[in-house]
């Protein structure tokens, strides 16, 4: 959250905020800020997105225009669709994580479902443990 030194007189209350996850916005400067909930993002899923502007007004008057969202057009060469978590944890794995607490930072991804993702891909093969537990692509050659 970021907030001004005036915020509090100017009606921003830091505790206020129902949860994380929620941010203040107001629509004009002399409007009251409205709590609206937010997005969290890893620093891959930032670093993932498009090199282009995702917001824009439709006119010139700012005061009168929401933003809307920026969509992509549909053509064959569209962006492909981000990757599955169980192929993030593949991915995180072959780039060379080898614990699970490693594959949560480097992916984002929570606890519980990179242990999923490794139960599932273990057990097809596509991952493997070591004797010490530490996390492998594959299978072990034979």
């Amino acid at each position: 959250m970021v907030f001004g030194e005036d915020a509090t007189e100017d009606g921003w209350h830091a505790h206020k905020l129902p949860m994380p996850g929620v941010a203040m916005l107001r629509s004009s400067p002399k409007a009251k800020p409205n709590p609206v909930k937010t997005r969290a993002f890893s620093p891959a899923d930032v670093i993932a997105l498009p090199n282009r502007p995702v917001w824009h007004r439709e006119s010139s008057k700012p005061s009168r225009s929401p933003l809307h969202l920026v969509k992509e057009p549909s053509t064959a060469t569209a962006t492909p669709a981000p990757a599955s978590n169980r192929d993030r944890v593949l991915r995180a794995v072959h780039d060379g994580a080898r614990t699970l607490r490693d594959i949560t930072d480097r992916t984002g991804i929570n606890k519980g479902t990179v242990s999923r993702e490794i139960k599932a891909l273990t057990s097809t093969g596509a991952l493997r443990k070591t004797d010490d537990g530490m996390l492998l692509p594959g299978q072990e050659a034979a």
